[in-house]
């Protein structure tokens, strides 16, 4: 149900038509609030990582049990709402705010494009596809 309200932008929705450009903005904002936990090699050991045990541990995405396995519009849920305070309970923080009374430290630090623009470069570079629906 919360899964098909996200709409994913026509821009977005099909890997083959990503633009260079967009992933290119979407590393350099990764690179600026994610590969502090996530890693500069999206392994999950970036240098926040160690701070987390687990199972709160910063996701790998290299691992072809993470994002290849998920779909565009899950793996936006997860960056929207984040880990904290659910059946996750994880240290991931909201990133984007689709709700208009999230309130975490991190809820308006992307814009929900530079949100997808993140996503594409994720699969752009471990070399994954997103799972189709």
């Amino acid at each position: 149900e919360v899964l098909g309200r996200i709409q994913v932008p026509e821009w977005a929705a099909e890997p083959a038509r990503w633009s260079e450009e967009a992933i290119a903005e979407g590393k350099t904002v990764y690179q600026g609030n994610c590969a502090v936990c996530h890693g500069e090699n999206l392994d999950g050991k970036g240098p926040a990582a160690e701070g987390f045990r687990y199972p709160i541990r910063p996701a790998n995405f290299r691992d072809s049990g993470t994002i290849a396995q998920l779909t565009l519009p899950y793996v936006y849920w997860r960056l929207t709402t984040g880990g904290i305070r659910n059946q996750f309970n994880s240290a991931m923080p909201r990133w984007v705010a689709d709700d208009p009374d999230a309130t975490t430290l991190h809820t308006y630090d992307l814009t929900s494009d530079e949100g997808w623009k993140v996503i594409m470069y994720l699969y752009d570079a471990t070399g994954h596809e997103p799972r189709g629906e």
